[in-house]
């Protein structure tokens, strides 16, 4: 990962975008020597799926699913 000061970012900032989108790694912005920020690529076309696995997954409700079930309730002793 590439470590550059704030000034020359302000400098070059349209280039090392384009950079950026072409290599697909990060840059590090530091300030006086310290990690200050971060640029990365975004992610192109449509987001993973792993961050919504159950989108478009049908849902099947069972006939019963509202009938009573005392087996799940214990009465209190006095």
């Amino acid at each position: 990962m590439k470590q550059l000061g704030i000034a020359e970012v302000r400098e070059h900032l349209s280039i090392l975008i384009d950079e950026i989108n072409q290599s697909g790694d990060s840059l590090i912005v530091t300030r006086y020597g310290h990690p200050a920020a971060v640029i990365r690529p975004v992610l192109s076309g449509r987001l993973p799926k792993s961050r919504y696995p159950l989108r478009g997954t049908p849902i099947v409700v069972s006939d019963d699913f509202d009938k009573p079930a005392p087996e799940l309730f214990i009465e209190a002793s006095g």
